[in-house]
């Protein structure tokens, strides 16, 4: 019968490997911890994600300005609102003839990319913008059209 010596016993009572003399549990205890933050990590991605659709959809969105006009009071009532279902609505105001005019409601469907595209569907237009930045109360998208990029500016707040 084979009886382990002193050192042999301690050894195994300690869980460590007989090759590097080092706890055998630190590898375990270093995968548990690189497991951990790499889950971390995964969730933070998936939490910008929710995030940034809560953003989107947590209300109506007043143009604000834009980078290839001035905006006055009039079109700073025009709005989209981003549903949870992927629906839009916005409505449209410019000066006319010296009068704010309404130009009305227009529904169409949107499709969040990547969680940094749009592409924005209505009965007359079809928009591919780039959020270029959003929080719960403002939001900047760049949109190219015919070769030239326009940053379009919003926030919560009417006119």
């Amino acid at each position: 019968m084979n009886i382990p010596n002193d050192k042999t016993l301690i050894m195994k009572m300690n869980h460590f490997s007989p090759v590097t003399k080092k706890p055998v549990t630190s590898f375990f205890n270093t995968f548990f911890f690189a497991s951990i933050l790499i889950l971390a990590s995964c969730k933070k991605d998936k939490d910008k994600a929710t995030d940034i659709r809560d953003h989107l959809t947590s209300g109506n969105w007043y143009l604000q300005s834009t980078s290839y006009s001035t905006t006055s009071a009039c079109s700073r009532r025009s709005y989209f609102r981003f549903n949870a279902d992927g629906t839009i609505l916005s409505q449209s105001f410019e000066m006319s003839e010296g009068i704010c005019t309404d130009y009305g409601q227009s529904e169409g469907t949107y499709t969040l990319t990547d969680n940094k595209y749009l592409t924005i569907n209505g009965a007359s237009m079809s928009w591919a913008v780039e959020i270029i930045s959003i929080s719960h109360d403002a939001m900047a998208f760049e949109a190219s059209s015919g070769g030239e990029t326009q940053r379009l500016f919003f926030d919560k707040t009417e006119g």
